[in-house]
């Protein structure tokens, strides 16, 4: 914004006559004028000392000034173009114009104070609410600490492996919440069924299968020479009936586990709010849960719209259905109950496993997880016998007191496998591993043949009776690794765990002010954006010398008058009352706001209010206010002494109250 140009006793007369339409003006002297950009200047009688007394006087807008010629538009500011003679005053004075462009400027480009700081964030909360879908996979929480384990006992040898039932099809997996810090282990639930297989893809046509030959005592294994190139593959032979099936070697120790996968990346735009609540307020893009599904804000100010009002929210992802449960395998006899014993003795080693009993009924959910016990030591494991026939189910029995564990009573038959289900159950937690049992000795591998090229596939022929199991023979040195396989379907999720313990909720951060007048010495940490707003001072003021406006703190030296004293700045930079008789004693620029001398606040620009004073209102220049040849303080007469300072500061609003806008252009009477 460029602003109409200023300059101190800036007053020259007419070098010649003009008329009514003269654009061009010459005046005797145009260097006390601004040299460059637009200004306002007024033109007067002579006879005159004041423009206010002349009815022709007129003010005109220069647009350009070269040496004493000024371009300019005549009848400015609601004034009449007029002749006037060589010798007119033209002077550049503060007029309305002037007043109104720095008060638009202030309105318009007023500051906004930057935020306070934000106070300290306390510990998240816990989650609360249904769980929602799964999102994205977070960071993995902290593992809680494991108990003691205790000492393994000797694995007895494992029986043999009853049928696996088939593989059900995997479900779509929903998006991976964030993990929360990881609570202490639950119990173990029991194992869900295992869901139905995936059909299988068609199998080509197997070609007639050949008598099994009499097997071989197997020779001992010869150090393993190193492998030939692959031969062509030679047409299949025919295949011999099925040999007994050696018996099941121990277990091999379990492999350790992977390293933790990357995390995951959050869903784009939304911004994850966790369970909806009623009373929280949510704006455009805000994630919540709610009954299992997952729901996205589509608009600002949503408070207590459920998830399911389709005008407020949108579904992300939905609650899949769950799947059919396959039926539950017989259950074994349950074991004896020891007698409870009133004081705990110190704890002998385990005895063998007994058998399995009922499953009791399972009790409510509890809302607080119990603490995870500390894990006893492991006594050894009795050996396994052979796998009986299941018994009935029995009715399921209240929980007694848990007693010595029995021994391991024989595997009941696996049950049949249930249907496939199409949405993933939840996921089960994580049973305790059992010890491992020593791995058996690797047995010889035999050559392997150099294969013929595959002949066409006949039909399948019938298979020949299963022999009994017989030992286990070395194994023969390891062929070239076949490419591998496609992966199977991955059964369905067991039940979900319970959920861990909730965190404590951290300490509430500090409360802001509710507004400004709850601080006595509010501060801007930044420039005040005012938002195309404004700012409304209070009219009029509420007391006798009470003010509202802009105001500094500065050094007054002199002020004997007290609330309402114009000052002006002396050569030492502090502030003296203002007295129109010189030059010397103005202009007035500040007003004081506190009585006596020192660090004192005073009004650069506002409404004051006195009760002293009792000024005259209304139109044109009756309501003007100057600096008074009367040492600090105010008139609403002009000065006209000869040397006195004539400067406006401002206007009458009531009898007791004026708008001080003091006027850096004034002159000095003559």
């Amino acid at each position: 914004m460029a602003f109409l140009k200023t300059k101190n006793n800036a007053k020259s007369t007419l070098a010649a006559n003009i008329d009514d339409s003269t654009t061009t003006i010459t005046v005797a002297d145009g260097s006390v004028f601004p040299d460059s950009g637009d200004f306002k200047v007024t033109i007067w009688d002579s006879t005159e000392d004041s423009p206010s007394e002349d009815s022709g006087m007129e003010i005109v807008k220069v647009t350009n000034i070269s040496t004493n010629t000024l371009t300019v538009e005549r009848g400015d500011e609601d004034t009449t173009a007029s002749s006037h003679t060589s010798g007119d005053y033209i002077a550049l004075l503060l007029t309305a114009d002037y007043i109104e462009e720095l008060q638009t400027y202030i309105t318009e480009n007023a500051v906004q104070g930057v935020t306070g700081p934000t106070g300290p964030t306390g510990p998240t909360g816990p989650s609360g609410g249904p769980i929602g879908p799964t999102g994205p996979t977070g960071a993995t929480g902290a593992t809680g600490p494991t108990g003691p384990t205790g000492s393994t006992g000797v694995t007895g040898p494992t029986g043999a492996t009853g049928s696996t039932g088939a593989t059900g099809a995997t479900g779509s997996t929903g998006p991976q919440g964030s993990t929360g810090a990881t609570g202490p282990t639950g119990s173990q639930g029991p194992t869900g069924s295992t869901g139905a297989t995936g059909a299988t893809g068609a199998t080509g046509a197997t070609g007639p299968t050949g008598e099994q030959g009499p097997t071989g005592s197997t020779g001992p294994t010869g150090s393993t020479g190193s492998t030939g190139s692959t031969g062509p593959t030679g047409p299949t032979g025919p295949t011999g009936a099925t040999g007994s099936t050696g018996a099941t070697g121990p277990t091999g120790p379990t492999g350790a586990t992977g390293p933790t996968g990357p995390q995951g990346t959050p869903g784009s735009g939304v911004d994850w709010k966790g369970a909806w609540d009623s009373g929280t307020t949510y704006i455009t893009d805000d994630g919540v849960s709610y009954q299992g599904s997952s729901y996205i804000s589509k608009q600002d100010s949503n408070t207590n719209h459920l998830p399911t009002d389709t005008s407020w929210w949108d579904v992300w992802v939905a609650k899949g259905e769950v799947g059919t449960t396959g039926p539950t395998g017989p259950t074994g006899s349950t074991g004896p109950t020891g007698a409870d014993s009133s004081v705990p003795g110190p704890t002998g080693p385990t005895g063998p496993t007994g058998p399995q009993g009922p499953t009791g009924a399972t009790g409510a959910d509890s809302v607080v997880p119990g603490p995870t016990g500390s894990t006893g030591s492991t006594g050894p494991t009795g050996p396994t016998g052979a796998t009986g026939p299941t018994g009935a189910t029995g009715s399921p029995g209240e929980n007694g007191s848990t007693g010595p564990t029995g021994p391991t009573g024989p595997q009941g038959p696996t049950g049949p496998t249930g249907a496939d289900s199409d949405v993933p159950g939840p996921t089960g937690a994580t049973g305790s591993t059992g010890s491992t049992g020593p791995t058996g000795p690797q047995g010889p591998t035999g050559s392997t043949g150099a294969t013929g090229p595959t002949g066409p596939a006949g039909s399948t022929g019938a298979t020949g009776a299963t022999g009994e199991n017989g030992s286990t023979g070395p194994t023969g040195p390891t062929g070239p690794t076949g490419p591998t396989g496609p992966t199977g379907a991955k059964g369905a999720t067991g039940a979900k765990g319970p959920t861990g313990p909730t965190g404590a909720t951290g300490a509430t951060g500090a409360t802001g002010l509710s507004e400004l007048s709850s601080d006595s010495t509010p501060q801007l940490g930044g420039d005040l954006d005012m938002n195309n707003k404004n700012i409304q001072l209070k009219f009029e003021p509420g007391s006798d010398d009470t003010s509202s406006g802009l105001i500094i703190s500065v050094t007054v030296d002199t002020n004997a008058e007290g609330v309402g004293a114009p000052l002006f700045m002396a050569a030492d930079g502090h502030f003296d009352t203002a007295d129109a008789d010189a030059s010397t004693t103005s202009p007035a620029v500040v007003l004081a706001l506190e009585t006596g001398t020192g660090t004192k606040k005073v009004l650069v620009h506002g409404i004051i209010r006195n009760d002293g004073w009792n000024w005259t209102t209304g139109p044109g220049t009756s309501s003007l206010i100057y600096v008074s040849t009367t040492v600090g303080t105010l008139t609403q007469t002009k000065p006209s002494g000869t040397d006195d300072v004539v400067q406006p500061v401002g206007w009458a609003l009531s009898d007791d109250s004026m708008y001080f806008n003091p006027s850096l252009i004034y002159f000095t009477h003559t």
